[in-house]
């Protein structure tokens, strides 16, 4: 024996064992290490609007939407979450939460700053001052208390 160790049984049926909780009932995810915005202003859903590739004017406080950025000429720069915040169901919202991936979230954040100029829009870094968890799976809105909430 060359003395390379095994992993005990346990071990290796980890990964499958989360996967069998996140799609048959409800597990908790930390995504803290993702980058993370805020938008407020009474322009930030228009001028955010024509910058992604999901239509946002009809978005309301406590919906959200997925979306990709682009430069001028089309190219992809990355993808990210959308949520409007404000009093759920409530138009116009108070702000919006951006969420992508920490590798793409400079070019996010160049993008805002050098498009916003002409709409009432600051923007705000969160990605040290919050973290972000996400509930998966089929149990996820009852173990929150929220299981009247729409789909």
């Amino acid at each position: 024996m060359s003395g390379a160790r095994t992993a005990p049984s346990e071990a290796i049926d980890a990964p499958a064992d989360d996967y069998r909780v996140l799609s048959d009932a409800c597990g908790l995810i930390d995504r803290s290490e993702r980058g993370k915005l805020a938008l407020s202003g009474s322009g930030a859903v228009e001028f955010l609007d024509g910058q992604v590739t999901n239509e946002l004017a009809n978005l309301r406080a406590g919906e959200g939407h997925y979306a990709a950025f682009l430069t001028p000429k089309g190219k992809m720069l990355g993808d990210l979450r959308i949520l409007a915040v404000g009093p759920a169901g409530s138009t116009p919202v108070r702000g919006l939460w951006l969420d992508t991936e920490r590798v793409s979230l400079q070019a996010l954040f160049d993008m805002i700053r050098r498009f916003k100029i002409g709409f009432d829009v600051q923007l705000h870094k969160r990605t040290l001052e919050r973290g972000l968890l996400s509930l998966i799976g089929p149990a996820s809105a009852a173990a929150a208390g929220a299981a009247e909430l729409p789909v």
